[in-house]
């Protein structure tokens, strides 16, 4: 099953240059999104690596759309076993998520099950089901 790595939405639209931005940094995720479906990894991350430094230009580095564009890069290389790539980039998007947003946020519950699929993958599982009931109890908080 695919990952799905365009659930993030836009929340800060009020000036200008941030309209600017998340217009183009939109459109450079809806590029990675197409380029994933269409199974091609090597030119997603060429632009997901774009949209990540728009995000940090444009943002700051500890902007939420920062996070979620390091959370499709590590995706990009989760689905392709470059799992060492992968974890820096998911623990990184987790910490921003969960600065910026606060710790009981859906975009950390998400982060959470991300990184848990990962050490699953690389058999830590211990690891993987503490990351898991963290998400769970996000999760059950927004129901």
């Amino acid at each position: 099953m695919k990952i799905f790595i365009l659930s993030f939405v836009i929340i800060f639209l009020s000036y200008g240059k941030y309209v600017y931005a998340s217009t183009e940094w939109d459109r450079l995720n809806d590029k990675v999104g197409s380029l994933y479906q269409q199974d091609d990894y090597a030119g997603a991350i060429v632009i997901a690596k774009k949209t990540h430094q728009m995000a940090e230009r444009e943002f700051g580095s500890d902007h939420s759309n920062v996070a979620a564009s390091l959370n499709n890069l590590a995706i990009l290389y989760f689905v392709q076993m470059q799992y060492s790539q992968a974890r820096p980039l998911y623990k990184r998007a987790l910490e921003i998520w969960i600065n910026a947003l606060g710790s009981k946020h859906p975009d950390v519950a998400t982060g959470l099950e991300n990184l848990a699929e990962l050490q699953r993958k690389t058999r830590q599982d211990k690891e993987a089901e503490s990351l898991e009931k963290r998400a769970a109890t996000i999760r059950a908080m927004q129901r």
